[in-house]
C-alpha cells in the first residue's frame, strides 16, 4: 500500500501556515451570503457549509466534517464573524449530503465516481509497465484527473490506493510470466536450485549473490574474476529479463534482496523465479561494472606512468639535442674563423 505522504493526493498538512490560510481558505463576503441562504443563518450549519466549501476548493473533493483540522475551522469561523464556541454541525446526514451537493454546484465539481475511477484506472494501466511503486501510479492518476476538461471530484485515497496496488500486481504478474517464458527448462531448474544448499556448502547461491562483494581492487582481481565467472555461469539473466523496464527489474530485485530463502519459497511461481532472475541480472551487471572500473583504474594508472616516462624521455632527448647543438657550434666556430681569414688573404692579393 502507498503512503499518503509519498503521493500528490491533496490533503491538509499537519501544520497549516498563516499564509496558506489567508491565500486558500479565506471566505469572501459572497461565500458568506451564499451559505446563509442555504442554512437559514443557523451558525453551526453556516460554519459547516463554509468549511466544506473552502476545504473542497483546496482538496478537489468534499471532505467529511471530521477530516477538517480545527485550525481551518477556527480561521473560517473568524472570517464569518461567528462566536468562538460555534462548531460545524449539519444536524443530520441528509443535511450534510445536501451541503455536499451545494458545494459541488458552486465549485462546478462533478461528482461522477464511476467516471473518475475509469479515468484513474486507464491512466494507471498505461503507466504500470514502467512505474515501480504504487505511489507513482496514484500520482499518475491524479495528474490525469486534474487534466480532464470537466473538473471531476477526486476519489478517496483508499480507492486510488487499492486500485493502484491491484493494477501493479496484475502488470507485474504478466511481466514475470514473460521473463520465465524466455527461459529454458534447464535454466528454470538452475535458477530454482539457487534456493537450495548443495552438499559441501554452508549457504545457498541465492544467499551468496546477495552478500556484498569485497571492494574490487587489483590485488583481489583473481577472487573477483572467480566471482564474476560463477555469477555469469548461472545463466544469461539479461536475456531472460528482456525488455522489462529497468524500474520494474530493480523493484523485483529489491523485493528478492530483502527476503530470506524460506520467504522466497513461500512465493508462488512464476513470480519467485522472475524475482530471482531480476536479482541475478542486477548482480551480474554490478560485477561487470566493477570489473570495468577496476581495469579502467589500472589502465589509467599505467597511462599516467607512461605519460610521466614519456615526459622524462622528452626531457632527456631535449638535453641531448642541446648538448649536440652546443658541440656542433664549438666545432664550426674554428671553421668559420679559418674561412674568414682565407677570404681576407685572397682579397689582399687581388688588390696588389
Amino acid at each position: 500500500m502507498a503512503s499518503l505522504e509519498r503521493t500528490a493526493y491533496p490533503r491538509f498538512k499537519r501544520l497549516i501556515s498563516e499564509r496558506e490560510l489567508r491565500e486558500f481558505l479565506t471566505t469572501s463576503a459572497e461565500d458568506v451570503v451564499w451559505a446563509r441562504e442555504r442554512t437559514h443563518d443557523r451558525p453551526s450549519r453556516l460554519l459547516a457549509l463554509l468549511v466544506m466549501l473552502k476545504s473542497a476548493a483546496r482538496l478537489g473533493r468534499v471532505p467529511n466534517l471530521g477530516e477538517i483540522p480545527e485550525v481551518v475551522v477556527a480561521h473560517v469561523r473568524d472570517q464569518a464573524r461567528l462566536t468562538a464556541g460555534t462548531v460545524p454541525e449539519a444536524d443530520s446526514e441528509r443535511s450534510e449530503e445536501r451541503y455536499r451537493s451545494a458545494v459541488r454546484d458552486r465549485l462546478e465539481l462533478k461528482h461522477r465516481p464511476g467516471e473518475a475511477r475509469a479515468v484513474a484506472e486507464a491512466a494507471m494501466r498505461a503507466a504500470a509497465p514502467v512505474k515501480a511503486h504504487t505511489a507513482d501510479l496514484v500520482n499518475v492518476a491524479l495528474e490525469e484527473l486534474v487534466r480532464q476538461k470537466e473538473r471531476l471530484e477526486l476519489p478517496a485515497f483508499s480507492t486510488l490506493d487499492r486500485m493502484a496496488a491491484r493494477i501493479r500486481f496484475e502488470v507485474e504478474a504478466s511481466q514475470c510470466e514473460a521473463i520465465v517464458a524466455r527461459m529454458s527448462d534447464a535454466a528454470r531448474e538452475r535458477v530454482a536450485g539457487m534456493l537450495e544448499v548443495v552438499e559441501g556448502e554452508y549457504q545457498s547461491l541465492f544467499a551468496w549473490i546477495k552478500q556484498p562483494a569485497r571492494r574490487a581492487t587489483w590485488s583481489r582481481f583473481r577472487a573477483h574474476a572467480e566471482r564474476m565467472e560463477r555469477v555469469d555461469g548461472l545463466g544469461d539473466a539479461v536475456f531472460w529479463v528482456g525488455k522489462t523496464p529497468p524500474a520494474k527489474v530493480a523493484a523485483l530485485a529489491e523485493q528478492a534482496r530483502v527476503l530470506s530463502v524460506g520467504e522466497m519459497k513461500d512465493i508462488a511461481e512464476p513470480r519467485r523465479t522472475a524475482m530471482t532472475v531480476c536479482l541475478l541480472a542486477q548482480v551480474q551487471a554490478a560485477v561487470r561494472d566493477e570489473t570495468v572500473v577496476m581495469l579502467s583504474k589500472r589502465m589509467s594508472r599505467h597511462l599516467k606512468r607512461a605519460q610521466e616516462e614519456l615526459l622524462e624521455i622528452e626531457k632527456r632527448q631535449k638535453e641531448t639535442t642541446e648538448q649536440l647543438l652546443a658541440t656542433l657550434r664549438d666545432v664550426l666556430r674554428p671553421a668559420r674563423q679559418w674561412r674568414g681569414s682565407s677570404r681576407r688573404v685572397g682579397g689582399g692579393g687581388v688588390a696588389g
